[in-house]
């Protein structure tokens, strides 16, 4: 739809819940739901769906080759029972300014996500609080060159007890702009060839 009389759609983010109308100095404020919701506990292997305001990542969590899953803005996504979040396929975590996208480890336990060989993840303003993001790192095996997209900006990380995020492999170029990391035992680890576009990020307490 095409609106006239200099009429704007303006849609936030990927999978927003808020959308606004604005002609002739009148704005109509829309909220809807997204389709196939992910909320409550989840967990398993995920064909599609959007994570939407709590979600309970319960145990190890996939995202297939060939799967598009989206976390909406302002979802609260807390990770339990030391569990990961596998992607192989392709993942929008987009949030705005005013509704970051929250991630949060319980307990002091080991909650990773995990973006692996051929995934395309990309991450806007989410703040992550005691979670690792590994990109293309294999448990201390030297890692197959990285043919995936993986971008991190305006995000925060802090207190993850060891390193928030780690790019391994050839090829890996992964992009972390903008983005803020405090109180862990390092900022960003990158080993094993990569070569990621680190730009305009800030670190403290590490």
């Amino acid at each position: 739809v095409t609106p006239s009389n200099g009429a704007t759609f303006e849609e936030a983010g990927l999978q927003e819940t808020n959308v606004v109308f604005n002609s002739d100095g009148a704005e109509i404020k829309a909220n809807y739901r997204p389709e196939n919701q992910l909320t409550g506990n989840v967990t398993g292997v995920l064909s599609n769906g959007v994570f939407y305001r709590d979600v309970f990542i319960s145990g190890d969590t996939y995202i297939p080759a060939g799967a598009t899953v989206y976390a909406a803005s302002g979802a609260r996504i807390s990770f339990v029972d030391n569990s990961r979040l596998y992607i192989y396929g392709t993942f929008y975590s987009e949030g705005t300014r005013s509704e970051p996208i929250q991630y949060t480890g319980s307990d002091n336990g080991s909650y990773v996500v995990r973006i692996e060989d051929q995934a395309h993840a990309e991450f806007r303003y989410c703040n992550f609080t005691g979670i690792h993001i590994l990109s293309n790192v294999d448990n201390g095996n030297i890692p197959d060159p990285f043919n995936g997209v993986c971008e991190i900006i305006q995000c925060s990380f802090e207190n993850t007890g060891s390193v928030p995020l780690g790019i391994a492999g050839r090829n890996n170029r992964t992009i972390v702009h903008n983005s803020q990391f405090t109180n862990s035992r390092a900022g960003i680890l990158v080993i094993a060839w990569a070569k990621p576009d680190i730009t305009g990020c800030t670190f403290s307490g590490n």
